[in-house]
């Protein structure tokens, strides 16, 4: 398919930037989009724009710009003769997973990729107009409802017993190894192997050693799903979503024809009843655009790029151009810093890289406190690597950036200059996630990684841990005042020998921040209270700890319960302050500011006019 150049460009929409490495994820997925339209077109099956899709083909003529997926329908025997003619067709051009084609996967519809993997290969990305992605639309099924209530209750119930199977067979084979019928001689395994005799005898499905068992249960889905001939009903839904929730039925007669839609550079069919489907799923008004995110991290591409293997390969190339390093030699008058900007993190930025990169530049050079070293990442442009077709524009800006910074006689170091040296030579490290700050923060120097939604280091500057507590430790009450009414143990915490009081600094954790961030969470307290007990001559802590409850212990697992009883105990030991093992309303009216988790007592202090800070994990 012919994409126009201008196409791929940068662009706003609804006042939302799509840059141009999405802009050339999309004119991937309109190719595929072209070709299963194009198939189904061939062979007379109604596919159909669905969910934000079909948004975009009505409200938008396109994507939805803050999208970055495709989403398509088939009802009933379109579906399921789809899925033979897809293989057929298009088995050796595109990658077809369900249930049916790959035994891993646990998903009740299909998905279909242009490739296995990410691929900067200059040959792969110029087949996908400059996309190095995995790029691919989501093809679900919508089958019939019995116009038959029994009969309706009957697939229901059925449907309910192979989920509760999945479930059961899932925590069986976190326990077991292998994938056979009945794994393990215990009580789940038996209970298994129970529901699995139930449903063959109720279903008549022959169950096999010869694939996993939630893959033959996923198939068996599937099939149940199937049971109803259109002339039985009135009705076509999503299983998966109408077992939830009753109302998620459409009529049938909504996907009787479908109409055309331009969807950017092609036309997409929409059913003929989108109106009403449209306002049952967005509302009344989806018409008027809302800036609402997609339903999962966008965008898409930014996992694949954090692929640590693959940075690492990048990273240790030697086919990288050169800048003429200047070797990092410690200023005895100035803190050394490292700046470094990464190929995966601008891609995934790429649309305020250029004007974060100099603004960063800009507030290094004038702050007499720092000399600054900058190892700037580099796209390949060899004959086998094309990330300079990828972002063009992005890199037109970014190599333009760096020979300023080079005719100005600033300190550059080449990508792959010796880390260990570096370590050695700066005193702190600040730019993008990866290798390279990684390495800074287990040599225990400060580390700051940029965010490239603000300008400047300002707006970083408070994510680092010793920024966080100096700046939640403003004083707000008077050292002097007197406080109300304490637990007399707690007084030698809350006062200097002089007698003048400390700056008071609630510090909450809770378990839901545990139970998201696992481990991070752990090396983030531990990172607080360290600081904390070297400031213990000004600052008096009272940590209010959510206690691990005994049913939330199996899902943090048992070394992370150890490593949470590990600091609480070593808190408590070297006596870094007041531990509050519950609710902790009543110390509020004592603290000059609060910093952690989110929590009601934030709420509180805010309308106490008291400071807060909330902490974010993924920083230490």
């Amino acid at each position: 398919m012919e994409i126009l150049d201008k196409f791929l460009l940068q662009e706003e929409r609804n006042g939302f930037t799509v840059n141009e490495v999405m802009k050339r994820s999309w004119a991937a997925y309109i190719e595929i989009l072209d070709d299963i339209i194009e198939i189904c077109n061939k062979h007379s099956l109604k596919l159909f724009a669905s969910y934000g899709t079909l948004l975009g083909a009505v409200r938008e003529h396109g994507f939805i710009p803050w999208d970055d997926d495709v989403d398509v329908g088939l009802v009933g025997m379109d579906y399921v003769n789809f899925l033979e003619i897809l293989s057929k067709e298009y088995g050796d051009k595109y990658t077809i997973l369900n249930p049916y084609t790959r035994t891993w996967y646990s998903m009740n519809f299909t998905h279909i990729t242009n490739a296995p993997r990410t691929s900067f290969k200059r040959e792969d990305i110029r087949r996908w107009h400059g996309c190095p992605f995995v790029t691919g639309l989501d093809v679900y099924p919508y089958y019939y409802v019995p116009r038959n209530e029994s009969d309706e209750r009957f697939i229901l119930n059925l449907l309910g017993k192979i989920d509760d199977t999945i479930a059961m067979n899932r925590e069986l084979m976190s326990m077991v190894d292998g994938s056979r019928i009945v794994a393990d001689n215990n009580v789940i395994g038996k209970e298994v192997a129970l529901k699995l005799i139930e449903l063959q005898r109720e279903t008549g499905y022959e169950f096999s050693n010869d694939r996993p068992i939630e893959n033959q249960l996923e198939i068996l889905y599937d099939q149940v799903c199937r049971i109803t001939p259109e002339e039985d009903a009135d009705f076509v839904v999503r299983y998966d979503e109408y077992f939830k929730d009753r109302t998620r039925k459409i009529p049938k007669d909504h996907f009787e024809k479908t109409l055309l839609k331009s969807f950017e550079y092609i036309s997409i069919p929409v059913p003929i009843g989108y109106d009403a489907i449209l306002t049952d799923r967005f509302g009344h008004d989806y018409i008027m655009p809302r800036n609402i995110g997609a339903a999962h991290d966008y965008p898409y591409y930014s996992k694949q790029l954090k692929d640590e293997k693959y940075y690492r390969e990048e990273l240790e190339s030697e086919k990288r151009p050169r800048y003429g390093s200047v070797e990092i030699k410690r200023s005895p008058r100035k803190k050394n810093v490292l700046y470094h900007t990464g190929m995966r993190e601008m891609l995934i930025h790429c649309e305020k890289a250029p004007e974060k990169i100099k603004s960063v530049l800009r507030s290094f050079s004038i702050n007499e406190e720092y000399e600054l070293w900058w190892m700037p990442d580099v796209f390949l442009k060899n004959d086998d690597i094309a990330l300079d077709e990828v972002a063009p524009d992005l890199m037109k800006q970014y190599e333009s950036i760096i020979h300023d910074f080079i005719e100005k006689g600033c300190n550059v170091c080449d990508i792959g200059t010796d880390i260990g040296k570096a370590i050695n030579e700066c005193d702190e490290y600040y730019g993008d996630p990866g290798v390279i700050a990684d390495s800074f923060r287990e040599a225990g120097k400060k580390t700051t990684i940029q965010n490239y939604s603000v300008m400047g280091i300002e707006a970083d500057e408070k994510y680092r841990i010793d920024e966080d507590i100096e700046e939640a430790g403003t004083i707000v009450k008077s050292i002097d005042d007197e406080i109300p009414d304490v637990p007399e143990e707690w007084k030698k915490n809350l006062y200097r020998s002089d007698g003048s009081r400390k700056k008071i600094i609630l510090f909450i954790t809770t378990l839901s921040v545990l139970y998201h961030y696992k481990e991070k969470t752990i090396d983030k307290w531990k990172s607080v209270i360290k600081i904390f007990r070297e400031k213990t001559n000004d600052i008096a802590l009272i940590w209010k700890c959510e206690p691990i409850l005994s049913d939330v212990k199996p899902l943090l697992g048992s070394k992370l319960v150890q490593d949470f009883d590990d600091l609480v105990n070593l808190f408590r030991k070297e006596q870094v302050g007041i531990l509050i093992e519950g609710e902790a309303d009543h110390v509020v009216s004592l603290v000059d500011a609060i910093y952690g988790d989110s929590d009601a007592l934030m709420r509180k202090a805010i309308e106490s006019k008291i400071p807060v800070m909330i902490e974010n994990p993924e920083i230490i």
